[in-house]
């Protein structure tokens, strides 16, 4: 028999747009800028609603990419000044 699915879980995996912002302390603008030129996760699901276009990102996949660009943006700020 399957294990139950574990809801709650699965809401603190999956992330909005306004989320992934949030999540990532920048502008909408410069996370859509991330998307296209970098290797941004892409959304774990998209489908269309009334509202339009609704995608969803997996959190563990979000932050993993944050740590990775970490170093480089501390490093980008340092040659900066």
């Amino acid at each position: 028999m399957p294990e139950p699915i574990d809801w709650r879980r699965i809401q603190r995996e999956i992330l909005t747009f306004g989320q992934v912002v949030e999540l990532c302390g920048a502008q909408g603008n410069t996370v859509r800028d991330w998307r296209r030129r970098r290797d941004f996760p892409a959304p774990v699901l998209s489908f269309t609603g009334k509202g339009g276009l609704t995608e969803l990102w997996s959190a563990s996949e979000v932050k993993a990419w944050l740590e990775r660009e970490a170093g480089w943006n501390a490093g980008h700020r340092l040659r900066r000044r």
